[in-house]
Protein backbone atom coordinates (compact mmCIF):
# COMPACT_ATOMS: atom_id res chain seq x y z
CA UNK A 1 0.00 0.00 0.00
CA UNK A 2 1.50 3.14 -0.86
CA UNK A 3 1.56 6.30 1.16
CA UNK A 4 -1.34 8.24 -0.56
CA UNK A 5 -3.54 5.36 0.04
CA UNK A 6 -2.85 5.32 3.69
CA UNK A 7 -3.67 8.98 3.82
CA UNK A 8 -6.47 8.47 1.48
CA UNK A 9 -7.88 6.15 3.94
CA UNK A 10 -7.29 7.63 7.53
CA UNK A 11 -10.85 8.91 7.49
CA UNK A 12 -12.76 6.02 6.93
CA UNK A 13 -10.06 4.66 9.88
CA UNK A 14 -11.05 7.23 12.34
CA UNK A 15 -14.33 6.98 11.25
CA UNK A 16 -14.69 2.93 12.05
CA UNK A 17 -12.62 3.90 15.68
CA UNK A 18 -15.13 6.60 16.28
CA UNK A 19 -17.85 3.78 15.90
CA UNK A 20 -16.36 0.71 17.57
CA UNK A 21 -15.61 2.59 20.34
CA UNK A 22 -19.63 3.00 21.11
CA UNK A 23 -20.07 1.03 24.72
CA UNK A 24 -22.93 -1.57 24.12
CA UNK A 25 -26.15 -0.52 25.68
CA UNK A 26 -25.93 -3.78 28.05
CA UNK A 27 -25.53 -2.95 31.92
CA UNK A 28 -22.89 -4.77 33.61
CA UNK A 29 -23.40 -7.60 35.87
CA UNK A 30 -23.16 -7.08 40.03
CA UNK A 31 -19.56 -8.60 40.56
CA UNK A 32 -20.78 -9.62 44.05
CA UNK A 33 -23.27 -11.97 41.42
CA UNK A 34 -20.64 -13.00 39.85
CA UNK A 35 -18.10 -13.61 42.84
CA UNK A 36 -21.39 -15.72 44.47
CA UNK A 37 -22.10 -17.77 41.28
CA UNK A 38 -18.23 -19.28 41.43
CA UNK A 39 -17.94 -23.10 42.46
CA UNK A 40 -14.86 -24.53 44.08
CA UNK A 41 -12.56 -25.09 41.68
CA UNK A 42 -13.18 -21.35 40.47
CA UNK A 43 -12.33 -19.78 43.64
CA UNK A 44 -9.26 -22.11 43.80
CA UNK A 45 -8.12 -21.23 40.80
CA UNK A 46 -8.67 -17.44 41.82
CA UNK A 47 -6.89 -17.89 45.00
CA UNK A 48 -3.82 -19.68 43.10
CA UNK A 49 -3.93 -16.72 40.50
CA UNK A 50 -3.76 -14.06 43.30
CA UNK A 51 -0.76 -16.31 45.29
CA UNK A 52 1.43 -16.21 41.93
CA UNK A 53 1.03 -12.56 41.40
CA UNK A 54 1.80 -11.90 45.02
CA UNK A 55 4.53 -13.38 44.71
CA UNK A 56 5.87 -12.27 41.92
CA UNK A 57 5.24 -8.53 43.34
CA UNK A 58 7.28 -9.66 46.82
CA UNK A 59 10.01 -11.45 44.72
CA UNK A 60 12.35 -8.53 43.57
CA UNK A 61 12.61 -7.57 46.91
CA UNK A 62 13.41 -10.73 48.17
CA UNK A 63 15.94 -11.98 46.28
CA UNK A 64 17.90 -8.56 46.88
CA UNK A 65 17.66 -9.17 50.57
CA UNK A 66 19.32 -12.55 49.84
CA UNK A 67 21.43 -11.59 46.85
CA UNK A 68 24.40 -10.56 49.30
CA UNK A 69 24.42 -14.05 51.01
CA UNK A 70 25.52 -15.94 47.56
Amino acid sequence: MSPWQKIKNFPRYVKHQIVTLKPPGEVPMNPWTCLRMLNRRQWAFFFIGFLGWSWVCFFPSSTSLTLGRL
